[in-house]
């Protein structure tokens, strides 16, 4: 009787292991399909911002939102969505509904923002396309803040990357970031902090121009924005 007690209780045990095991494997797979219909709805949502439709891209983005934000388990994709909801909602001339986006955005990846982290580009990404919607929305003091912690993670980035390429593309989004940086201070009353600014993104976008293993693209693109921030800066000499 104890022998077939034992027996029993074991099958039972089994059973009740092979349960779990199939119920784990069945979440595991809803969450993948879940996951897989988020990613098509980001892919449809791309290729209406690509096609220049920013209205259909905010509609189909901000589906893709709150699909994430009813389901905890998928919501590791929520920062991608914000992402992209929110250079749609700039793109659509939503620079409100942009800022609250990249807001909720640097909440998610608070981690990425702390010193160490192996993710600072994301931070420095957020804080960069959040001070772009400040600035656009009007909110120049605002961007200024935003805008002088992404300059410092880019440089951080900059200082820790090795191979060359990459660290000169971090170099021109540098200089992207502290060229509107010069701009939102002198839209603040700091012109000189401004001419100073504009100086500095003037020499990243150079530095990335003539280096020997930067892409031709990168080239090219860092030649466009130097002369913008000449052009700027030379306004500012002259009034």
């Amino acid at each position: 009787m104890i022998l077939r007690s034992l027996v029993l209780a074991g099958w039972l045990v089994s059973m009740a292991g092979a349960q779990d095991a199939k119920s784990a494997a069945a979440a595991a797979a809803l969450k993948t399909t879940q996951e897989q219909e988020i990613d098509v709805l980001i892919r449809k949502g791309e290729a209406y911002t690509t096609g220049k439709d920013p209205a259909n891209a905010i509609a189909i983005l901000e589906q893709a939102w709150q699909k994430v934000q009813k389901n905890p388990a998928i919501h590791e994709k929520e920062a991608e969505v914000l992402m992209r909801l929110a250079k749609a909602y700039i793109d659509g001339q939503r620079p409100g509904d942009a800022v609250r986006a990249y807001q909720f955005l640097l909440q998610d990846i608070a981690d990425n923002c702390r010193p160490g982290s192996a993710f600072l580009d994301r931070c420095a990404d957020a804080k960069y396309g959040l001070g772009t919607a400040q600035m656009y929305k009007g909110d120049f003091e605002g961007a200024v803040g935003v805008l002088r912690q992404a300059v410092a993670l880019y440089a951080r980035i900059v200082q820790g990357s090795m191979a060359e390429n990459y660290r000169m593309n971090k170099v021109k989004q540098q200089g992207d970031a502290t060229a509107l940086l010069a701009a939102a201070m002198f839209r603040t009353g700091h012109k000189p902090e401004a001419m100073v600014a504009f100086q500095q993104a003037i020499n990243m976008f150079d530095a990335v121009d003539k280096s020997a293993q930067a892409a031709p693209d990168l080239k090219a693109s860092a030649r466009n924005s130097r002369k913008d921030a000449e052009t700027s800066l030379d306004l500012l000499r002259k009034n």
